[in-house]
């Protein structure tokens, strides 16, 4: 019944069943094994498994699941792993071990093979881009950080959202990742100090046309930063020219009085909170930088006349009385008189 099993997903609360490995010995077709991790609500711990025969799973290219069981499917060459650990909160990866456990995996059979790299982590660290290179044929890296506090901290805080994201860029310059990599995306709660969005376009920009340059073969990168209430931001760029194909255009020309650049704004509104999206195009030497912000702001009851649409005026008008009826119930309990 397994055997011509080629794709097997299973909770992590799994892999401590005694027979969990016989099962997968079973699996000689098996291509892709994914071990969710456990839900915010579950405790678990990471467990020992025993050590699968160097003959089983002879088909198996992709590997989802805990980061420190990834050697135990290394001996055969993997082609794609997402990694996720206990290391903070369910999924994610202090930097420190996950680089170990790269280092270790560069030292088997993977390091020739591994085209795409997935994970998430406390922070992202020069050590952890380093440890990138030694996957010569590292194709695609996604990278999303959580940027809080360590968590022996009394009182847990995203305490590294006033971090400029500059401070990754700057990383990011200093460490050259895979000849081969073609597509990177990270995301990340860094800030940035700079209030005006031009400044934050031109200082995108900069960064991805260097850092295209010296990576000849990289055709997209997605930057994204910021947190949810702050405002959030997106740097996606795309290539259009090869490096010997350089236009005589610079950077310098980015502002938003520069209507060719494709500039677009929108907003909306919905239970009391003002979305707005304003996103801009720009043309640059290598490639085409798409830089969009979204921020939200809460609304109160003075503040939504002439912005929120009828159907929410009338939603809110409908809220309002509800309140005012439980709160009129409330003084009569206790004996208060109406207002």
């Amino acid at each position: 019944m397994t055997y011509d099993l080629r794709s097997l997903k299973i909770p992590f609360s799994s892999v401590s069943d005694p027979s969990f490995i016989p099962a997968l010995e079973r699996c000689p077709s098996l291509v892709s094994l994914c071990i969710f991790s456990p839900t915010s609500d579950e405790r678990s711990r990471d467990v020992q498994i025993e050590n699968l025969s160097r003959t089983a799973l002879p088909s198996l290219t992709v590997y989802e699941g805990p980061h420190t069981h990834v050697l135990q499917f290394s001996h055969r060459p993997l082609e794609r792993v997402v990694l996720w650990g206990f290391d903070d909160r369910p999924s994610v990866c202090n930097p420190e071990a996950l680089v170990d456990t790269l280092a270790d995996l560069a030292e088997t059979s993977t390091v020739n093979s591994l085209r795409s790299l997935k994970t998430m982590v406390v922070d992202i660290t020069n050590d952890l881009l380093e440890v990138f290179s030694s996957f010569t044929h590292l194709e695609s890296i996604i990278i999303q950080s959580q940027d809080s506090s360590p968590r022996d901290m009394p009182i847990p805080h995203p305490i590294k959202s006033t971090i400029a994201v500059t401070s990754l860029y700057n990383m990011m310059n200093k460490i050259s990742l895979p000849p081969n990599v073609k597509y990177i995306k990270f995301s990340t709660r860094l800030g940035s100090p700079r209030i005006d969005l031009a400044e934050q376009e031109h200082e995108a920009a900069c960064f991805m046309e260097s850092f295209a340059s010296r990576h000849p073969r990289i055709q997209h990168m997605d930057i994204d930063y910021g947190i949810y209430w702050t405002g959030m931001y997106s740097a996606v760029w795309g290539r259009i020219r090869e490096n010997n194909e350089r236009s005589e255009s610079g950077v310098d020309h980015i502002t938003r009085d520069n209507t060719d650049n494709g500039y677009s704004s929108k907003s909306s509104s919905r239970h009391f909170v003002l979305s707005t999206v304003v996103s801009t195009v720009h043309p640059l030497p290598l490639g085409k930088l798409t830089f969009t912000e979204h921020r939200r702001t809460i609304l109160f009851a003075h503040d939504t006349s002439g912005i929120l649409s009828e159907d929410d005026e009338l939603h809110a008008m409908g809220e309002r009385r509800f309140w005012m009826l439980i709160w009129t119930r409330f003084r009569r309990f206790f004996g208060k008189p109406d207002t």
